[in-house]
């Protein structure tokens, strides 16, 4: 009866504790057919009660915080008290449970990274998660019937992100012993000051099955469909991943995993076409069509500054940089139909380059036909927009090219300086 007074976010709301309330139903239930003998019926005009009005709860406020934030700290003796002190400050809801070697923390904050940076000051960590609340109030007030579902490796503009209410389950990034959520507990900015200064190549893996199973069950108790485009399984373990996790969902809605058969700029492309798909009306076999439609006429190609971080990472061999330094020439990576991504040709010498790279795009689009593309850069947002310009010469066909920050999947391999660029031919929605 007191949790409406213990907690900011449901007195607003004036609720109680869900999980509680059930609890305490629960064990009334017990007690009454323990007493009783009788399981009472439920009428419908009961139901019709208890559930007049309240879809609309959470919708009077905004939250204050947006990411319900959660992680195990492994270490010796512990500081709790001084560790709750520290994390107090920067968020509500804190829960610090455990004991002095284990302790699970959890936190609602707007930037997840503040507490696993607090938290690795007491030890090793594991188990981080970082759930967009935000995102998944708008899920449950959204009239939409099918949502879109993606990785962080699909590199979107945060205008699209937000306003096509497309969720993302981020990969993991390690440096050394330091792991991270792609894109929520480290920006991509973040991310290229790590990669020019640490000595150790960074690994990103593919999510847990669990992180995507979690994003799937909530969304399949508040949508007909959820539709997964993920990155291309000819480069990571990251669709398999989603794969298996959405045989293990039991919601309601029916779930679609696809495979992008791209990364980065173009797997974002993909997304955003499926995205704009669903908020117009289109129910999920349509959307699911029109995304295996979509996926042959979207490519993704890639400048890099420089082959070091390719090496670095073992992806490419140092004799072939030597090579590359000594005839200076400049690979150009893309996207292959079946899903791969390889060396698609050079370009020699650095003089005109964004010019020369535009160029080998544009020869590989069709005069006839209209496109929509999109830029990437890391570190060098300069050179992205001079390349939008010139893409936009290039191509006759180009309705339009938006310009993002690149993420970690290919920046790990091309390193500060590249330059993305995802492309696909413009289609006009048909008919629903």
């Amino acid at each position: 009866a007191r949790t409406t007074e213990q907690m900011e976010v449901l007195k607003k709301a004036g609720v109680v504790d869900a999980g509680a309330q059930g609890f305490v139903d629960f064990l009334q239930g017990i007690a009454h057919f323990i007493t009783t003998g009788e399981v009472p019926e439920l009428s419908q005009a009961m139901l019709d009660a208890n559930m007049e009005e309240d879809i609309n709860i959470g919708e009077a406020f905004d939250l204050e915080h947006r990411y319900c934030t959660e992680v195990m700290v492994t270490g010796n003796l512990i500081d709790r008290r001084k560790l709750r002190e520290d994390l107090s400050a920067i968020g509500s809801s804190l829960v610090v449970a455990g004991t002095h070697r284990k302790i699970k923390v959890h936190i609602h904050v707007n930037e997840p990274a503040n507490v696993f940076a607090i938290a690795e000051k007491y030890g090793s960590l594991g188990g981080q998660k970082a759930d967009d609340m935000q995102k998944q109030a708008k899920s449950v007030h959204g009239s939409q019937s099918v949502v879109i579902v993606t990785d962080s490796a699909a590199d979107i503009t945060d205008e699209d992100f937000d306003n096509l209410n497309i969720h993302m389950v981020p990969l993991r990034l390690h440096f050394g012993e330091r792991s991270y959520m792609d894109k929520v507990s480290i920006s991509a900015d973040e991310f290229y000051e790590m990669l020019r200064n640490d000595p150790e190549p960074p690994k990103t893996s593919q999510p847990a099955p669990g992180d995507f199973r979690r994003q799937y069950q909530h969304l399949a108790t508040h949508f007909q469909a959820v539709v997964s485009i993920n990155l291309t399984a000819g480069a990571s373990g990251t669709f398999r991943s989603a794969e298996t996790a959405a045989g293990r969902v039991d919601g309601p809605g029916k779930l679609f995993v696809i495979d992008s058969k791209n990364v980065s700029l173009g797997q974002g492309l993909i997304v955003t076409y499926a995205a704009e798909r669903a908020a117009a009306g289109y129910d999920a076999d349509q959307v699911v069509l029109a995304v295996h439609e979509i996926i042959p006429k979207t490519q993704t190609f890639g400048l890099l500054a420089t082959l070091e971080y390719a090496v670095r990472g073992g992806r490419v061999p140092r004799s072939k940089k030597i090579l590359s330094d000594l005839l200076r020439l400049n690979p150009v990576l893309a996207t292959c139909p079946d899903g791969r991504v390889d060396t698609a040709g050079v370009l020699p010498g650095k003089h005109n380059l964004k010019a020369r790279f535009a160029k080998f795009i544009a020869r590989r689009t069709d005069a006839a036909k209209s496109y929509r593309a999109a830029v990437g850069y890391a570190q060098n947002k300069d050179q992205a927009e001079e390349l939008v310009s010139i893409l936009e010469n290039a191509i006759p066909g180009l309705q339009s090219c938006a310009i993002t920050e690149t993420g970690s999947v290919l920046g790990a391999h091309g390193g500060p300086g590249s330059l993305i660029v995802g492309i696909q031919e413009f289609v006009t929605p048909g008919a629903k």
